[in-house]
This record gives structure tokens, C-alpha cells and sequence, in this order.
């Protein structure tokens, strides 16, 4: 199933490896003990502003995800995102947050190119509501991009570099 590797070497003849994939299992179901066993609240994300490549603005740009953005989450995205970089304990919290709280954002057709799914998780950053937005396509693990109706870097005053703490209520 491609959750562990074997390869000769090691004392014993062979080394036993846990793959990327059988990591994000153990992490979800690690997540899934978290869940039955803990009576948590909300999640506490702890990174820092980073500046991004500018991709998030042309994203937002396009009228079907800003559509389904305000019909499913109920705001009007600034047309760009915040960048906050966290490391990998901060981002594999994500795993607690229960798929039913889980918004998905459908991908489209539009100009001759596909543009993916997205998963969104309702949030605050200091009271304001936002949302972390994770599309399929991408392979960060460090670093969450943020939605929110305001543009969060002016309205609270945030510069690279700047410690964020990211709330998500769970339900």
C-alpha cells in the first residue's frame, strides 16, 4: 500500500521506512484519537507573515472562485492572500479540523485551462473572520494561505515577519 519502504542494510540485513504516505496516515489517526479523546475547543495556528509570489491575487481574480467563495463562506475575498509560514507541527493541526467543517471550493474551466478544487477552513486572525485556503494542486507544508473579506495586512497592521496566531472554532 505504499506506506512503508524496506531496503537492504542496517545489522539486521534490512531497514524498515514509513513513507510520506504512511506518515499522513499516522498523522490521521493521530488526529482521529485527538478528536475522541481530547474536548478541544478550537485550534491555536502559530506562524509569521510572509510575502508570497502574488499567485493568490490572480486566483481570486477569477469570477467563479470568488462566486463560490462568497456563496459558501459568506464574504467577498480580498482579491489576494496572506502568506503565514508555519512549521510542520502547526500544519499538520489542519488534521483535527473535522472533514464536515471542511468548505470545498469546485475547480472550473475558464479561458482554455483548469483551475483546481480548493479546501477552506472557516478562521480568525485576531477577530477577523477569514479562511485558510488550501488548493489541491499545491505541495506547501509551510505555509498557509489566508482569505478574508478585508485586507488583512493593512486592517491589522501586519508586516513580514509579524507572529500570527490563526483560530479555528471547531464545531
Amino acid at each position: 500500500n505504499n506506506l512503508i519502504k524496506r531496503r537492504r542494510g542496517g545489522s539486521r540485513g534490512q531497514d524498515i521506512l514509513i513513507t510520506s504516505e504512511g506518515m499522513a496516515l499516522l498523522r490521521r489517526e493521530y488526529a482521529d484519537y485527538q478528536r475522541i479523546f481530547r474536548e478541544q475547543r478550537d485550534i491555536d495556528i502559530h506562524g509569521t507573515v510572509s510575502s508570497g509570489l502574488g499567485e493568490g491575487q490572480y486566483y481570486l481574480g477569477q469570477g467563479e472562485y470568488l462566486e463560490q467563495i462568497e456563496e459558501k463562506l459568506g464574504f467577498r475575498p480580498f482579491p489576494g492572500t496572506l502568506n503565514i509560514t508555519v512549521g510542520p507541527e502547526e500544519y499538520s493541526k489542519l488534521e483535527l479540523v473535522p472533514r464536515s467543517q471542511i468548505v470545498r471550493i469546485g475547480g472550473f474551466q475558464a479561458q482554455g485551462r483548469s483551475f483546481g478544487e480548493a479546501d477552506c477552513i472557516p478562521a480568525k486572525i485576531r477577530d477577523m473572520d477569514c479562511a485558510i485556503i488550501i488548493p489541491k494542486r499545491s505541495h506547501h507544508a509551510d505555509v498557509l494561505e489566508i482569505i478574508s473579506a478585508a485586507r488583512l495586512r493593512e486592517k491589522l497592521g501586519l508586516r513580514d515577519g509579524d507572529a500570527v496566531y490563526i483560530k479555528v472554532v471547531l464545531a
